[in-house]
C-alpha cells in the first residue's frame, strides 16, 4: 500500500482519478468494473463524478484508491493499493506536481491494520486472541468507557498529528512542506544520517529507503523506531496524537 499526505483539500480529485486509470492501463475496452463509493461508475463519467469531492473510495479488481480528509488537522491523505514498486516514485512525483506533498510511505496493509487495531471486538471477529496484549482505558465516561488494546508503543503505530501523520514505512518520501509542519527537524539532519539510504530528487523531494521490503512484523521493530525518531524526534515520547484507521471527512 502507498499512502500520500497533503494539506486538507489539496487534491485534484478528477485529475487523480484519471491518472489512476492510466497507471493501471484501464480504458473503456477493459472488463474491470469501477465502483465509486460503492456505486457503479463509467470511465467516461468518472472525472465529472469526482469534481468537487474531497473524500472518496474508487475501486475495481485491480486497485483501491481511497482519499480522505481531516479538516481540523489540515490533512488529506491518499491510499492506493497494488502500485508496482517501480511505479511508486512516479505516483509520488505526480501527486507532488499537482498538490503540496507533505510525506508518503510504503507499508504492508495487514501489518499496519493489526498494529493499529485497538478494539477487542476486532480480534474476536477474526479469531485472534488478545491474551498478553497491553490494555488501556479509552478515557471516555460511562457508559462509553471501556478498556481497549494499547497500541501506543507498537513500532507500526500511526498517529494523527496537527498538520501531519506520524507513521513510518520501509520506503518514504518527504516534501519541503514536511519540514514546515514537523517540529525540530531539518532537511540537513535527514541528509546527514548514515544508516538510511537517502536521495534528493530534482523536485526537492527526499526519498528514504530503510530496507527493501515492507515492515511486516516486530523483527524490524528496532529499525522502525530508528526511522521514527529520525523523522519525528521528541514526538515519539509524546502520545498527544490519536490513532486513525478510517478515511473520510472530519
Amino acid at each position: 500500500m502507498l499512502e500520500l499526505v497533503v494539506p486538507f483539500s489539496d487534491v485534484n480529485s478528477p485529475e487523480l482519478g484519471t491518472f489512476c486509470l492510466k497507471e493501471f492501463k484501464l480504458d473503456e475496452g477493459q472488463p474491470c468494473e469501477l465502483q465509486l463509493n460503492c456505486e457503479h461508475v463509467s470511465y467516461r463519467s468518472l472525472a465529472r463524478k469526482l469534481n468537487g469531492e474531497v473524500a472518496f473510495d474508487l475501486e475495481c479488481e485491480l486497485f483501491e484508491l481511497l482519499v480522505g480528509a481531516v479538516r481540523n488537522h489540515n490533512l488529506s491523505f491518499i491510499n492506493i493499493s497494488n502500485v508496482p514498486h517501480d511505479r511508486e516514485s512516479s505516483w509520488v512525483r505526480h501527486v507532488a506536481e499537482h498538490s503540496t506533498l507533505i510525506s508518503a510511505r510504503r507499508f504492508d496493509q495487514d501489518y499496519h491494520y493489526w498494529q493499529n487495531a485497538d478494539a477487542p471486538g476486532l480480534y474476536q471477529a477474526h479469531g485472534r486472541s488478545i491474551e498478553g496484549l497491553p490494555l488501556r482505558h479509552n478515557g471516555f465516561p460511562p457508559p462509553y468507557g471501556e478498556y481497549v488494546i494499547d497500541t501506543t508503543q507498537n513500532p507500526g503505530r500511526r498517529i494523527l498529528r496537527e498538520g501531519f501523520i506520524e507513521a513510518v514505512g520501509n520506503r518514504m518520501w518527504l516534501g519541503s512542506e514536511f519540514f514546515r509542519r514537523v517540529p525540530d527537524i531539518t532537511e540537513d539532519t535527514i541528509l546527514a544520517d548514515p544508516r538510511i539510504r537517502i536521495e534528493k530528487g530534482e523536485d526537492g523531494v527526499l526519498e528514504l529507503v530503510a530496507q527493501e521490503e515492507p515492515f511486516v512484523d516486530d523483527s524490524s521493530a528496532e529499525r522502525q523506531e530508528y526511522v521514527r525518531r529520525l523523522l519525528f524526534g521528541a514526538l515519539c515520547d509524546k502520545r498527544a496524537g490519536r490513532d486513525i484507521e478510517g478515511l473520510g471527512s472530519a
